[in-house]
């Protein structure tokens, strides 16, 4: 369901009774990759835990994406 370049997405949480969980391992390693590590993208990045409720997720995601653009742009 996820390539390399999405987040994993846990949908059976919801079976369980728990909130969806979205999976951060792999944004980690992208930005432990391609990102320099002086980036203060990549220091929030590496400071999230591993795994976040979907809502919280996508509000950090988005954070995420504008702070890249950010970096971009200078």
């Amino acid at each position: 369901m996820t390539d390399s370049h999405e987040f994993s997405y846990y949908s059976n949480a919801e079976e369980r009774g728990t909130p969806p969980v979205v999976s951060f391992v792999e944004l980690k390693a992208l930005a432990e990759k391609l990102l320099p590590h002086d980036s203060s993208l990549h220091m929030l990045i590496m400071s999230e835990p591993n795994a976040l409720p979907r809502e919280i997720a996508l509000a950090k995601v988005i954070m995420f994406s504008r702070l890249l653009h950010k970096e971009i742009s200078t």
